[in-house]
């Protein structure tokens, strides 16, 4: 094996040859909590209460004819079902008494008609009342509706944990072992499970062995040599996805005999390394230590492996990939790319003449507004354009020979769909990417705090199931950004800074509109500008946005495309107008009150209520 100087020297060739990529991977991993999470510890701190003059506020709300939802909610809950109508009954008749149309001017009154009784029921919370008297009606009680909200939450985190978090460090590794001998590894390698179809089966070994190694760790020392016997399990199912949680298992255990003191040595060997980032607080590790561990513990893995194959460890005949290790030879690679060889003669060129307006959101906001055949001609160009790059690259020994890969990769028909980030999308995909992105992030919120707190909070100032930034946010992303997306770097940067003056702005604006009144508050996170922004939710919008221009909207948009316009201008026409109504409504009748405006964390108060005591 090879000494730990040496591996570290290599290690840190393959850091300076792709160091923007491993930069994003590794703050990916961070931000998701997979690997390196330890490295934002220094933008994360508890979250302080709100001040003194909010809580005042909330003191100060009595119960009257402007209750909040969330009151009528804890009392349809609570089994009161008879006072939660007769409050929301009051709430609608105070809301017809201020909107009566007896008032000149009011274009959207709401005293008469059967649009208008639709309105109240709904701003009111009388649908609420009505929803949950058919879940009592069922027998279910308040704890019990709670704790099917809560189990649900908690699967959904579960399912994310199984099937994200914990799959993405195969891919950080199999990026890596790419990073090592090839030039050019594009952003979308990360997909390489998804195209041979082993996404699945990668994270069940993934699960298998995160529930061994937490069985062991309860003998203690079991789980500390657990540990280091399942070290090489991700790398292994990174170069053969195809393999059985059992062998993955079994075959790590094996190639690690003998080599587990090693590994400890050559972590430990980054003490130093850890010191820097405890004194630059987490800094150095963000922007170098992270990149440079993990290739380190890559080259680990490569003499590890070597060795295996040296001694025939049995089972390690399924480690198969070659071209991971050393690059195929010019007549192979002929041979599986004979078709490009000619490609270059009759590959069509982009061509296209759109001046005005449509030329102008064309080309600089990626908005197309004509007919959606001539859209689809220029995306297929756009597509093979790409894909003969890529493949131009694997000839050339610059790129991962991908139709060398053991397991063929499966080509979908450009027709049927594809993931093609320089695409421009419809207005009717836009407002409907706008709505998913609403509806996902308020899910997203509500569902955290159920699991944290076992508590329903209707999060933002808005009254129905969204949160507007998160899908203004997304459209700002693929429009205003749009000219950015062949060069990556800059379109996190931009991503970054785009998404800190949305945030702000939208802090400012509502604090202003509602007397100072917050819906969320950073203070007391490192790097805060005015508790508005901080520099761990300004990373985790970079590394979101990256993930939907490049991935995301274009698999949604495929989606959406297939909806016929007679379903989708409807559908797109009823969201908006619903959304404009609890726009009005919400600024009149802000979504105030515990949860909200004055939300403190059980886990916070919990952890505050130990330390004092």
């Amino acid at each position: 094996m090879l000494k730990r100087k040496e591996m570290k020297k290599r290690a840190k060739q393959v850091v300076k040859k792709h160091y923007w990529l491993l930069l994003i991977l590794c703050l990916g991993m961070a931000l998701f909590g997979t690997e390196f999470s330890s490295t934002l510890n220094f933008v994360r701190t508890e979250r302080t209460e709100m001040d003194s003059k909010t809580k005042e506020n909330k003191n100060a709300i009595q119960y009257n004819s402007r209750l909040a939802l969330d009151d009528i909610l804890n009392d349809a809950l609570d089994g009161h079902i008879d006072e939660a109508y007769r409050l929301a009954n009051n709430l609608k008749l105070e809301e017809i008494t201020q909107n009566s149309t007896v008032q000149k001017g009011i274009v959207l009154g709401r005293s008469r008609g059967i649009l208008a009784d639709l309105v109240n029921n709904i701003t009111s919370g009388y649908f609420l009342v009505v929803l949950l008297s058919a879940i009592e009606s069922l027998g279910l009680s308040k704890n019990i509706i709670i704790a099917l909200f809560i189990i649900l939450s908690a699967i959904v985190l579960f399912l994310v944990w199984m099937f994200i978090k914990n799959v993405l460090q195969t891919i950080l590794r199999r990026m890596v072992l790419e990073c090592r001998l090839y030039d050019k590894v594009p952003f979308q390698r990360i997909l390489f499970l998804a195209k041979v179809k082993k996404w699945c089966k990668v994270a069940v070994t993934l699960a298998m062995k995160v529930l061994f190694q937490t069985l062991w760790a309860c003998t203690i020392i079991g789980g500390v040599i657990k540990r280091y016997s399942y070290y090489l399990v991700p790398y292994i199912v990174a170069e053969n996805p195809d393999i059985g949680w059992k062998e993955a298992i079994t075959l790590s255990r094996k190639m690690m005999g003998g080599y587990k003191w090693e590994c400890f040595k050559l972590e430990m060997s980054f003490l130093l390394w850890d010191m820097a980032g405890f004194l630059t607080l987490g800094i150095s590790d963000l922007f170098y230590t992270n990149a440079y561990k993990i290739a380190t513990y890559t080259e680990f893995y490569i003499q590890v492996r070597l060795l295996a194959k040296k001694n025939c460890v049995k089972g390690i005949e399924l480690l198969n990939d070659l071209y991971l290790y050393e690059k195929a030879d010019a007549l192979t690679l002929d041979e599986a790319y004979i078709d490009v060889l000619f490609m270059d003669y009759y590959l069509p060129k982009k061509t296209e003449h759109l001046n005005g307006i449509k030329g102008f959101m064309a080309r600089n906001l990626g908005i197309t507004l004509y007919p959606r055949k001539e859209e689809l001609q220029l995306e297929k160009m756009q597509y093979e354009d790409a894909k003969f790059r890529l493949m131009q690259d694997a000839l050339t020994g610059k790129g991962y020979p991908s139709r060398l890969f053991p397991i063929p990769e499966k080509e979908k028909d450009v027709k049927a769909g594809h993931i093609n980030y320089m695409r421009r999308y419809s207005p009717i995909s836009l407002v409907l990417i706008f709505f998913v992105f609403c509806v996902t992030g308020w899910v997203w919120e509500v569902s955290l705090h159920l699991v944290a707190d076992g508590t329903f909070v209707n999060r933002r100032m808005l009254h129905g199931p969204w949160i507007p930034i998160y899908g203004a946010g997304s459209l700002l992303i693929l429009t205003l950004l749009y000219r950015l997306r062949r060069k990556p770097i800059l379109e996190f940067t931009a991503i970054v800074i785009l998404s800190g003056v949305i945030e702000y702005m939208t802090s400012y604006y509502t604090e202003c509109l509602f007397n100072g009144k917050k819906w969320w508050d950073y203070q007391g996170y490192f790097l805060n500008l005015d508790g508005r922004i901080c520099a761990e939710g300004l990373l985790t919008f970079g590394i979101g946005g990256m993930i939907l221009v490049y991935l995301i909207a274009p698999m949604l948009d495929n989606y959406l495309r297939k909806m016929k316009t007679q379903i989708a201008v409807p559908l797109c026409v009823i969201l908006l107008s619903l959304f404009m109504i609890d726009q009005v409504y919400s600024f009149i009748n802000p979504n105030t009150g515990h949860g909200i405006t004055d939300y403190i964390s059980k886990i916070y108060i919990e952890t505050n209520s130990s330390v004092r005591g």
